[in-house]
């Protein structure tokens, strides 16, 4: 009898790995299947999802939200063994972490604005992102508190915990904010800033859409985020000011690329050039993106005019590794 027992134990184990191996092999083997990796807003990853599957039905698309940081994270490690197929959104600043990792694309430069193009073939540009300083009157109002005019008044006692600012360990926004103080303040000055400014921060985000999301639950009074993100707050019916201070609007472009490899792989190649072609401009327009396109003809309700923008000089991979590994919060 235990002889028997013993046999039915291996044969139920042996059952349950031949089981393992066929689903892995056959998740591997989905050829309909496209992964997409997007650090882009909810309202530009539903409308991409929705556009995607009416364009392709029969193909098995997955778009997972990830912060931009983290998706670099992510392909720095897996390296070109990773479920993505193709990353949207990602923050020009990783491209260079990452690019051992990605295919090189070919696209219609001519219509996009000049300074978004490089002689680097890993990506396509995809939005504008300036940010800016996001201010809730009605919560300031409500403490007596005046609109804070310049960084340092960002770091006076009364603002504690009504200041919320991305990460820039794991979100592009963060970066940029923390990369513009540098190049106005000299990189140890700014560091002493963000020293200082804590005190005041409820907290520091996972991503650069949370701040603004905050502000509009009244959680806090300030907050550090994507310009255009704060334009349809207000366009939603928000008492928010949108303002930058004498050091400028610090800014930064979104990237899309694609995994090595993955455009042998028919349906990814479709999607890829779908989406180059058509859906992000288009998508552009539907979630009023700051575009990276030259003649377009939209503009974002309440968005603001002549945005005065910082010096982002030296934005590279490396500078930005070498900032972030001295970043402490």
């Amino acid at each position: 009898m235990k002889k028997y027992s013993k046999a039915i134990k291996y044969i139920i184990i042996i059952i349950v790995l031949t089981m393992g191996i066929i689903i892995v092999n056959s998740l591997k083997n989905n050829d309909n299947r496209v992964v997409i990796y997007s650090a882009a807003e909810d309202e530009v990853n539903e409308a991409m999802i929705r556009e995607l599957k009416n364009k392709f039905p029969k193909y098995d698309i997955v778009l997972e939200f990830m912060s931009s940081g983290n998706i670099a994270t992510k392909l720095a490690a897996e390296k070109t063994n990773t479920s993505i197929d193709i990353v949207y959104d990602l923050e020009y600043g990783s491209i260079g972490l990452v690019s051992d990792y990605l295919e090189n694309l070919e696209y219609d430069e001519s219509k996009y604005n000049s300074e978004f193009i490089t002689n680097n073939e890993k990506y396509v540009p995809v939005a504008l992102s300036s940010n800016a300083i996001v201010i809730n009157k009605k919560e300031l109002e409500k403490k007596g508190l005046e609109i804070p005019k310049s960084y340092s008044d960002l770091l006076k006692p009364e603002y504690k915990n009504l200041i919320a600012m991305p990460n820039p360990t794991v979100s592009g926004t963060g970066y940029i904010f923390l990369k513009s103080l540098v190049n106005a303040m000299g990189e140890d000055e700014a560091y002493k800033y963000f020293d200082k400014l804590t005190n005041n921060v409820l907290e520091y985000t996972s991503s650069g859409l949370v701040p603004v999301s905050l502000l509009e639950r009244g959680e806090i009074a300030i907050a550090m985020g994507p310009t255009s993100v704060a334009a349809r707050s207000i366009t939603n019916g928000y008492d928010f000011d949108i303002t930058w201070y004498k050091e400028g609007a610090p800014y930064t472009y979104y990237v899309m690329s694609v995994v090595k490899d993955r455009l042998a792989k028919p349906p990814v190649k479709e999607v890829y050039e779908y989406i180059e072609k058509e859906l992000n401009e288009k998508v552009n327009k539907e979630c009023a993106i700051e575009s990276v396109y030259k003649n377009s003809d939209y503009k974002i309700p309440n968005y603001p005019d002549n945005i005065q923008f910082s010096d982002m000089s030296n934005y590279t991979s490396s500078e930005k590794e070498r900032l972030l590994n001295k970043w402490k919060y």
